[in-house]
């Protein structure tokens, strides 16, 4: 290409984690960030190539990065003797392409390509969008009968499927798989914890912690000890937050009032650690923040690893801080489940498993072109060329394990017959009934099918 002028997109991958985040799909390249490039390196290959800069101030991608990454990249041009084939323009605007970039954009064009003329923006008539139609209907896919992005990825997913199959099963084997494709780091330092507060309710007393997370940042954690206990502990994983996990009726509610202590943190996403400044831009989809997925895979540190590394600490804190040994049980809820599949599979230090509305598989994502954006949050990119859930979920052979209502990638539960289906390999391959699935379980049932089945 001998003249380029990317528009309201170049900046430095630093200034935009400190900003808006990554944002539209196709801009994030698997572990980009993680072997050492950035956008200024994309710049610097063209050199000496004229490149034309064009920025706008308020725009989502950083117009510090944009300076940065114009400075850097003016090195490559100057080495080479061509600095002034590498240029910047930059407007007081959004992200909008103004007259100023655009006559900038003109002059720059008609200079490199030999194409001499007026470089001012004019005022000319638009053609209509159905003048621009080049089939009938203006719907190229379906007047040709092609092809959509999704039922592209749904073949490609599926050929993935049917190569897997050939490949090896052994746990092993699907541990470290699942390790290398998620980023996950075993935490090696014990946690540091704050004690924060105690408030007493009715019947049960909450404890309050801060606890030191993988990074430069703490987990809040609720420890709720009733006064009549069953002498069962178990940590509590709700995707919605600990404040709502915690409501009347809810699940944490249930379980405390059945005499068991219940620990509830927020993991990173959710509650006290959500989203915060990511609100807006490309990637927020249904109020769900892509950006941070994507993060993960410029960095290859997914979320999935992320959160497996905050459950082993949190269950290393919570055995810590028991007088004498005793089981630990952990049940996680919606999105959560993935990330508990991933954590358990890499270092299980659970006497009980239970997932309450699990997606059933990554594949379903792949199948379903009107998925929950959620499931994206707690799914590790390029898994499917390894593993998949059910695959994890049939390493659990000497470990208590309770399905809870499988749902697919819309949020439907999928009933015991599908259920049954997906997970048939892996229910055949269990001794002792040591792994169980229950569909049509109500949510205010949660709680005693839990209790009846950890006795």
């Amino acid at each position: 290409m001998l003249a380029a002028a990317p528009e309201c997109y170049i900046t430095s991958f630093d200034k935009l984690l400190q900003s808006a985040g990554p944002q539209d799909a196709e801009q994030n390249l698997m572990h980009f960030l993680a072997k050492g490039l950035d956008l200024a390196d994309l710049i610097e290959v063209r050199a000496p190539k004229p490149t034309l800069i064009v920025s706008t101030t308020r725009d989502m991608f950083s117009i510090q990065g944009v300076r940065d990454t114009y400075q850097e990249a003016q090195k490559a041009f100057q080495a080479l003797g061509k600095t002034e084939q590498l240029a910047k323009v930059e407007d007081d605007a959004a992200h909008a392409s103004t007259p100023k970039n655009r006559e900038a954009t003109y002059a720059f064009f008609q200079k490199y390509l030999n194409n001499p003329g007026s470089s001012e923006d004019q005022t000319v008539t638009i053609f209509s969008e159905e003048d621009l139609f080049v089939t009938p209907g203006g719907d190229v896919q379906k007047d040709r009968k092609g092809e959509s992005l999704f039922s592209m990825n749904k073949k490609y997913a599926a050929d993935m499927v049917q190569k897997r199959a050939q490949q090896s099963t052994d746990p092993k084997n699907i541990r470290a798989k699942a390790i290398s494709y998620s980023g996950y780091k075993h935490p090696t330092a014990s946690p540091s914890v704050l004690f924060s507060g105690k408030t007493q309710m009715e019947t049960y007393t909450i404890e309050k912690y801060l606890l030191k997370g993988p990074g430069d940042y703490h987990l809040p954690v609720l420890w709720l000890k009733p006064v009549n206990t069953s002498g069962k502990a178990i940590l509590l994983l709700d995707d919605r937050g600990k404040a709502l996990a915690l409501k009347q009726g809810e699940l944490a509610h249930q379980l405390v009032s059945a005499g068991h202590e219940v620990i509830v943190p927020d993991l990173s996403g959710t509650g006290e650690l959500g989203h915060g400044y990511m609100q807006g831009g490309d990637s927020v989809i249904e109020g769900i923040p892509l950006n941070l997925w994507y993060a993960g895979i410029l960095t290859h540190k997914s979320l999935v690893a992320v959160r497996a590394e905050e459950i082993s600490m949190l269950a290393s804190f919570i055995k810590k801080s028991f007088t004498a040994p005793r089981p630990l049980a952990v049940v996680a809820a919606g999105t959560f489940t993935s990330d508990l599949l991933h954590a358990a599979t890499f270092d299980n230090p659970f006497d009980g498993i239970v997932l309450l509305r699990p997606l059933a598989s990554y594949q379903s994502i792949t199948e379903e072109r009107l998925y929950k954006a959620k499931f994206a949050m707690s799914a590790v990119a390029g898994a499917m060329q390894a593993y998949d859930l059910p695959d994890l979920v049939a390493g659990f052979r000497q470990s208590k394990l309770l399905l809870v209502n499988p749902v697919d990638a819309t949020d439907q539960e999928l009933g015991q017959e599908v259920s049954g289906s997906i997970f048939k390999s892996t229910l055949s391959k269990q001794s002792g009934q040591r792994s169980f699935l229950r569909t049509s379980v109500k949510p205010e049932e949660y709680g005693p099918t839990i209790g009846d089945w950890l006795k």
